[in-house]
């Protein structure tokens, strides 16, 4: 798992927050399991965490209109 998976799972928000904005990407990183970090959070009913993953997941690109 990595550090947001970890984060995810016992809820800390800041730590995935400020993760979501230094490297987004990582919020499609699955563990051994096959689950990404949001299926951490869902597990949880963890909305704000849920929140900032799916932002960070579904963000536009820079450059769209």
């Amino acid at each position: 798992m990595t550090p947001v998976h970890v984060a995810a799972a016992l809820g800390h928000a800041d730590f995935v927050r400020v993760s979501m904005e230094i490297h987004p990407q990582v919020a499609w990183i699955r563990d051994e399991m096959d689950r990404r970090p949001i299926e951490h959070a869902n597990a949880r009913n963890d909305q704000v965490i849920a929140g900032y993953l799916k932002e960070a997941m579904f963000q536009p690109p820079e450059n769209a209109l």
